[in-house]
């Protein structure tokens, strides 16, 4: 759960953060905007980490781990070592 609230805790701190940078770019009058190069390479970081919290989980979770040795364990003892 912690992990998951971390993720949230990502995702408002991203939103602070580049709302905060859009107006300092649109209070600045500068002609080109950095916002979207920040945006673009934060909310790529911020995907992998949805992915390692969501997608990944089940595969590379403390759970999924005594899973595979859980497994093993049986697969040894049915063939006697």
């Amino acid at each position: 759960m912690r992990r998951v609230f971390g993720f949230y805790r990502h995702v408002a701190t991203y939103v602070t953060v580049i709302l905060l940078l859009l107006a300092i770019d649109l209070l600045s009058n500068a002609d080109d905007f950095f916002v979207h190069w920040v945006a673009l390479v934060w909310g790529i970081i911020l995907t992998i980490h949805f992915l390692n919290v969501f997608a990944f989980d089940a595969f590379l979770s403390r759970d999924a781990e005594r899973r595979m040795i859980d497994r093993e364990l049986r697969k040894r003892s049915r063939s006697g070592q």
